[in-house]
């Protein structure tokens, strides 16, 4: 996340996302019910690793 001085053009794409996310749903709220999951992950040099996890080194995927 940004700082309390930061704008939203710059924050990244997945605070947008999820801001959003929860805007749209709080303003439905009276008619539709969201469940809301979030999974954060890494790729990289054909490595994946779960960013929510307590220790992501020892997650192993695919699940």
């Amino acid at each position: 996340c940004g700082t309390s001085t930061s704008s939203r053009k710059d924050l990244g794409i997945n605070y947008k996302a999820l801001d959003d996310l929860f805007k749209i749903s709080q303003e439905r709220k009276d008619y539709v019910k969201y469940e809301v999951q979030v999974q954060m992950v890494e790729i990289y040099n054909e490595q994946v690793r779960d960013l929510l996890a307590e220790d992501p080194s020892t997650t192993k995927y695919p699940f």
